[in-house]
């Protein structure tokens, strides 16, 4: 019994983890084009987690960088070694980045 008492209150920590990283993460306004930006990596960009958004102006802005869209794409940076599983606008630009070598 208190092996199942412990193993709840590890899943339900977990969960309010998750829900403090979800409120933390607001995003901030991209000044060029007005598009939400939560983080800007080298080969990523992470637009938002709000896909109640219309994706049209996400994958234009994500065209004109020569990077490939991702409707649900992760708001980790690439070499996270953990990562919360929801879904972001995303701009993977590790193409572009290689082609420039």
């Amino acid at each position: 019994m208190k092996g199942k008492t412990i193993g709840l209150l590890v899943v339900i920590i977990i969960i309010l983890v998750v829900i403090y990283l979800a409120l933390q993460t607001t995003p901030e306004v991209n000044d060029q084009n007005g598009l939400p930006m939560m983080e800007e990596f080298l080969t990523k960009i992470v637009y938002t987690t709000d896909i109640e958004l219309a994706a049209t102006a996400f994958k234009a802005d994500c065209g004109l960088r020569d990077g490939t869209f991702d409707e649900c794409g992760t708001v980790c940076e690439p070499e996270a070694e953990f990562c919360t599983q929801v879904c972001a606008y995303t701009c993977d630009l590790s193409d572009v980045e290689s082609s420039a070598e």
